[in-house]
């Protein structure tokens, strides 16, 4: 069943209206029940049934001007035109300046993460799949991004720690930004109009005790 379905998959892709090489198919095996493998899963190579090393199994693709190392078993955006605009988006969206730091939790193999590294001081990305996490500190190796930190582990068991030792680079937004039962502010008054209120308070204060003089 296994030769079978590599064969039709080997047949479509060289029927597709543009043909591309496929070069190999491996399924991973997961007797248990969950949404997905676990990382020491075996793979298969559908053509031959046998086990496939994982290490020896990776894949080259090429997103926002960067090149990527991808391991079989690690996440990837596989539609990169998509990808790209998205993390076009994301940067434009989230305005980074010099001094940020991107935390980028369940980061794969690092794509976000090291598409805006150049924007950043400090780039931390978090994955549960050790495997992910080997890609994405090869592929800030094979691109010469340095300012990166990558960290394998459950995010709400890491994120902690991290939090509390790049704290230097966490500033609280400006107020006008805030909710207001974030900023400590009544609602609809801002910081500025609240300073001006207590200085026109302070006036209105003295020139009562002025008159009652």
């Amino acid at each position: 069943a296994c030769e079978r379905l590599a064969k039709v998959l080997h047949a479509a892709a060289a029927a597709a209206g543009d043909p591309f090489p496929l070069t190999k198919v491996l399924m991973q095996v997961h007797e248990g029940v969950s949404n997905a493998a676990a990382a020491d899963c075996p793979l298969l190579d559908l053509a031959t049934g046998a086990v496939a090393p994982t290490v020896e199994n990776v894949i080259h693709e090429d997103l926002c001007g960067l090149r990527f190392s991808l391991s079989a078993t690690a996440f990837f955006q596989v539609n990169t035109c998509a990808a790209e605009v998205l993390y076009r988006l994301a940067g434009e969206w989230a305005s980074p300046t010099g001094r940020s730091l991107l935390l980028d939790v369940c980061c794969g193999t690092g794509t976000i993460g090291l598409t805006l590294a150049a924007g950043v001081a400090k780039v931390v990305g978090v994955d549960i799949v050790a495997n992910a996490i080997e890609d994405a500190q090869a592929n800030a190796a094979l691109n010469g991004i340095d300012n990166c930190e990558w960290v394998a582990g459950k995010a709400e068991d890491v994120l902690p720690a991290l939090l509390t030792k790049y704290a230097p680079l966490i500033a609280p937004p400006p107020q006008d930004t805030l909710l207001p039962e974030a900023s400590g502010l009544p609602p609809g008054r801002d910081a500025a109009a609240m300073d001006d209120a207590e200085a026109s308070g302070g006036e209105e204060e003295e020139a009562a005790a002025a008159a009652t003089a």
